[in-house]
């Protein structure tokens, strides 16, 4: 037959192919290896950028917080001085009414 007479041929083939075939699968899994240990640092990257984010946003709020509470004590210092200034005239108005009449 046929596959008699390339028996031998292939028999001292073998040893050949099943070494490069075993240097593929070697590299197939260290490439899956490697693939996977990379994938394991990319999630880690995606948790610390995560909670990088999450870090950013309570800042920001905290910012606008601040900064709304500095308008506010704007606006209250705005209403205390506007006050002051309605008591000022109206000592004025009194100090130049006693000053007449101490005058008259």
């Amino acid at each position: 037959p046929d596959w008699a007479a390339k028996a031998p041929a292939l028999a001292a083939r073998l040893p050949g192919e099943i070494a490069e075939r075993l240097s593929i699968f070697l590299v197939m899994q260290t490439t899956g290896h490697q693939l996977g240990e990379q994938e394991a640092v990319l999630a880690a990257l995606r948790t610390v950028k995560l909670a990088l984010a999450r870090e950013k946003m309570q800042m920001e709020a905290e910012k606008l917080e601040a900064m709304e509470r500095a308008v506010e004590e704007d606006d209250f210092m705005v209403s205390e001085a506007l006050k002051l200034e309605g008591v000022t005239e109206g000592l004025e108005g009194v100090y130049h009414e006693a000053v007449a009449e101490a005058g008259a």
